[in-house]
C-alpha cells in the first residue's frame, strides 16, 4: 500500500484570510526566567556607572548609557546579535516591559561609539569582581582553566593581525574558567599579534586577588589551574608557588627536544617490558625533575609516552619507532603520573564552554571597526554568558543543570503567549500545548526568590 500526503490539505488557508494582526503574541515567552532573576538580583547594577567618552546623566532616558547596556546583555542572552534586532526587543510585548523603552538601531551604533579604554577597564574590574564573587560564594575549592582563543574578523578591523598558533588573521581573546560553576572568571579581547599568554600573569594575579583564601567555614580553600603549553611560563608558577595559599598547577609542557630527551631516558631506563606496545590507549606513564631555562629550581613533570602505527607499501601495520610524548609541568606531588596526565585532559570540558561562548552567544562575531568597540561587544557576550551560568546554577535542576543555552531556548524560552492587561494588572496566557508547564512555574517561582548566591542578603 502507497502512503502519500493528504494533498486536500496543501493550501487550506486562503491567502486572503493570513494577517499579520493577531495581536499582543509574544514568541519569547520563557525570557522571563533568566531576565527575571537578573533583575531581581540587581546583577547589571555593578555595571551602572562605566565611563564612556560621552557621559549620559539621565538614567531613566531609554538612550542612556546603562539602558542601552542593558539592552544589549539581554539581546545576547536571548540569541539575537545584530544591531538590527533591536526591533525584535521594540515589538515583542514582554521583552519591552523590561525597559522605559527601547532605543533604535542608530543608538546602538552611537553607545558604542562612544565606548573608550576606561570603559573596557571598568567593565574588565567589575566583571572579575561579579565572577569572584559568585565562584567562592557557591564553590569551596576552585578550579581554573585558562585557553586562548581566535575570533575571526572582517574588512578592516582595527586590531585584527596574522595569529600564528591559528595560521589565520584575526583577535586573540584570552578567558579563564572555573571548570564547576562553568563561569567566565576573567575575559580579555586582544589584538591578534599578541602571543597566547601575553598578559596572563598580569591578569591571573588579578583573578587570585579576588579569590578569597579560606572558606565560609574557615577552611583553606583549594585553588588548582590548568593551561595549555602556552602557559609554560616560569613567571606564571612562581605567582602560584609564591602565594601564602599555593595554587596547585598542571600546565601542558612545552615539546622541546631537551625534555623530550630526558623522557625518553626515563623510559629507556624503567624496568618495562622490551615486547610491551604501548600505544595511546595504553601508554606508559612516567615522572622526572625538571629545570626551566632561566629558572633557579627544579619543577616535577609527568609525562605519558606511546607509539603510533602506519601502513606500509603492503598495508601492514608497522609500528613507528620515535614515540609520541604528552608532558606536563605540575607542583601536584600526590598525584601519580596517571591522574595527573588525566587531571590535565579534563580541561577539554572547560574548552566546549568557551565553544558554547563563541557559537551561542556569538562571541566569534563583532562586528565594529574600533577596537575598543569590539573589546566592550565582546565584554558584554561574555557578562550575558555569565548572567546565564549564574541563573542555570542557582535556578535550574536536575539535567538542566547541563544543558547549553541552546537547548535553554529550544525548550524554555521559544514558547508562544499572549500578554493582556485587565484591572490593572498583566495576564500571561501561554500555548497550551507547552509541554515543560509544571517545571517553568518551578523555575519562575524560584527565579523571583532565590539569591544569586547562596546565604546573600542582597
Amino acid at each position: 500500500m502507497t502512503h502519500t500526503l493528504n494533498n486536500s490539505m496543501a493550501g487550506f488557508v486562503p491567502e486572503c484570510n493570513i494577517s499579520f494582526n493577531g495581536g499582543n503574541l509574544s514568541s519569547d515567552t520563557g525570557a522571563i526566567l533568566p531576565l527575571d532573576f537578573i533583575t531581581s538580583n540587581s546583577l547589571l547594577q555593578p555595571f551602572a556607572d562605566l565611563p564612556f567618552s560621552d557621559e549620559r546623566g539621565s538614567c531613566h532616558s531609554r538612550n542612556s548609557n546603562f539602558s542601552l547596556l542593558t539592552q544589549q546583555v539581554f539581546k545576547y542572552i536571548l540569541g539575537y546579535s545584530s544591531q538590527a534586532d533591536q526591533d525584535v526587543l521594540a515589538k515583542d510585548p514582554i521583552l519591552c516591559q523590561y525597559f522605559q523603552g527601547i532605543s533604535s538601531q542608530s543608538s546602538v551604533s552611537r553607545f558604542f561609539s562612544r565606548v573608550c579604554e576606561d570603559t573596557n577597564n571598568a567593565f574588565w574590574r567589575a566583571f572579575m569582581d561579579q565572577a569572584c564573587r559568585f565562584i567562592s560564594g557557591s564553590q569551596d575549592d576552585i578550579l581554573l582553566d585558562a585557553d586562548s582563543k581566535k575570533n575571526d574578523t572582517y574588512g578592516k578591523q582595527e586590531g585584527s593581525a596574522w595569529i600564528h598558533h591559528y595560521s589565520q588573521v584575526g583577535y586573540h581573546p584570552f578567558v579563564i574558567n572555573e571548570y564547576n560553576t562553568r563561569a567566565l572568571v576573567g575575559a580579555w579581547l586582544r589584538p591578534g599579534s599578541t602571543y597566547s599568554a601575553d598578559e596572563a600573569e598580569l591578569i591571573m594575579a588579578e583573578v587570585l586577588k579576588r579569590l578569597p583564601d579560606y572558606t565560609a567555614d574557615g577552611r583553606m580553600r583549594d585553588i588548582k589551574f590548568r593551561g595549555d603549553a602556552a602557559f609554560f611560563s616560569g613567571d606564571l608558577m612562581n605567582l602560584f608557588e609564591e602565594r601564602s595559599n599555593p595554587v596547585g598547577y598542571a600546565i601542558r609542557a612545552k615539546g622541546t627536544g631537551r625534555l623530550e630527551g630526558l623522557c625518553q631516558d626515563v623510559y629507556d631506563s624503567s624496568s618495562h617490558k622490551e615486547d610491551s606496545t604501548y600505544t595511546s590507549a595504553r601508554p606508559f606513564y612516567g615522572e622526572l625533575r625538571y629545570q626551566m631555562s632561566n629558572s633557579s629550581k627544579s619543577r616535577r613533570v609527568c609525562f605519558k609516552l606511546y607509539f603510533t602505527e602506519e601502513e606500509d607499501k603492503k598495508g601492514q601495520a608497522q609500528l613507528l619507532l620515535i614515540p609520541h610524548i604528552f608532558a606536563v609541568i605540575t607542583n601536584l606531588e600526590a598525584m601519580t603520573p596517571e591522574q595527573i596526565i588525566n587531571f590535565y585532559c579534563q580541561r577539554g570540558n572547560s574548552e566546549n564552554y568557551t565553544k558554547e561562548l563563541k557559537s551561542d552567544f556569538m562571541a566569534n562575531t563583532l562586528s565594529h571597526r574600533s577596537f575598543e568597540a569590539n573589546a566592550f561587544e565582546f565584554l558584554l557576550k561574555c557578562l550575558a554568558y555569565n548572567l546565564f551560568r549564574f541563573f542555570q546554577f542557582r535556578v535550574m535542576e536536575g539535567t538542566d543543570q547541563n544543558i547549553t543555552v541552546r537547548s535553554f531556548r529550544s525548550r524554555y524560552q521559544k514558547v508562544a503567549s499572549r500578554l493582556s492587561r485587565h484591572a490593572k494588572s498583566f495576564h500571561l496566557k501561554i500555548a497550551s500545548s507547552f509541554r515543560h508547564a509544571q517545571r517553568f512555574m518551578h523555575y519562575l517561582h524560584k527565579a523571583r526568590t532565590v539569591r544569586w548566591i547562596a546565604n546573600c542578603p542582597c
